[in-house]
Formats: structure tokens, C-alpha cells, sequence
């Protein structure tokens, strides 16, 4: 992995900016498999998320890879108190295939494990085939499928059951 990562680290009241830069440089092809926030992010979305990143109890969990004061990456939990929380992960473009999205990937469900989620839940485009290997081997099960009329795409909706042990890459 690039030398410059900085490590992980929540979102924070100064990453607002930083993540709508994040969200904005995505490659066309990676927002049509990560699209949490549509095709563009607004800075007021921003705002909103770390806001609500930081609220106590928070009703999220967001975490962030950074190059210097860059996000290079960016892994999220929503839902956090519902019986359905949702994960969420980005690695920008020129991370892809460094072990990045593992990193984000293990990080977030030990955090997810030790704050006692017993599940977690996650929805796939049915073609993102790096995605859905990497999901399978950390337990990761497909439970059902959509066709999304809006974006035109097929997905599969995955679930991890956390109360089981870790399963290893």
C-alpha cells in the first residue's frame, strides 16, 4: 500500500470539504458501483454526515484512509440503534487493487463487532465481482436481489452475521 496513508481515523468537523472532494473524483465507473450519495455530493450532504458522525449517540460510524489531508478512502455504518444497520465503502481509483478496501473492510466490522452489532447488512451491484469476492470471505451472505429502475442495475443484498467468528482473508 501507498507509503503516504496516513492510517485510518473517524471523520471528523474538518473532513467536509475533504470528502465531498473524495466522493466528486470518483471515477464514472466506481459511482455506478458506489453510489450512496447519487452521482454528485453536495457540500451540505457532507455537512450532514459528519455532523451526524459526531452526534452522541451517533447514527452512524464512518471511517476514513487518508493520503496527507487527501480521503482516499471512506467506510461507513448507517443505521447504527436500527435492526438494520448498512455498510458502505469507497476506495478512490487509484487505490484499487492495494489492499485498501480490505483495510477499510476488516477495520470497520472489528469496530462493528465490538460495539455489539449483531449483523450487518450491505447491497452490491450483482457485476462488481472484486466487491462481492471480497465480502463473501468476510462472511458475507447473499440473501436477495433487486433490480434498481431508477439506475437500471441489479444487486444483491448481502448480510454478515457478527456473532459468528471473524473468517480470515
Amino acid at each position: 500500500m501507498n507509503d503516504h496513508v496516513s492510517g485510518l481515523r473517524r471523520l471528523g468537523p474538518q473532513d467536509t470539504v475533504a470528502l465531498q472532494s473524495f466522493y466528486n473524483t470518483l471515477a464514472p465507473a466506481t459511482i455506478r458501483l458506489f453510489r450512496p450519495l447519487g452521482p454528485y455530493a453536495a457540500l451540505d450532504v457532507c455537512a450532514q454526515i459528519v455532523t451526524e458522525s459526531m452526534l452522541s449517540p451517533a447514527p452512524r460510524y464512518d471511517l476514513v484512509a487518508c493520503d496527507r489531508d487527501t480521503i482516499i478512502g471512506w467506510v461507513f455504518i448507517t443505521g447504527l440503534g436500527s435492526d438494520h444497520p448498512e455498510l458502505g465503502i469507497a476506495v478512490t481509483d487509484r487505490m484499487h487493487g492495494q489492499g485498501l478496501g480490505t483495510l477499510l473492510l476488516t477495520s470497520i466490522l472489528a469496530w462493528a463487532r465490538e460495539w455489539g452489532l449483531g449483523a450487518l447488512y450491505l447491497i452490491v451491484v450483482q457485476d462488481n465481482q472484486r466487491a462481492l469476492s471480497m465480502y463473501q470471505r468476510y462472511g458475507f451472505t447473499i440473501y436477495d436481489q433487486s433490480f434498481d429502475e431508477r439506475d437500471q442495475l441489479p444487486y444483491f443484498h448481502m448480510v454478515a452475521d457478527l456473532r459468528q467468528a471473524a473468517t480470515a482473508s
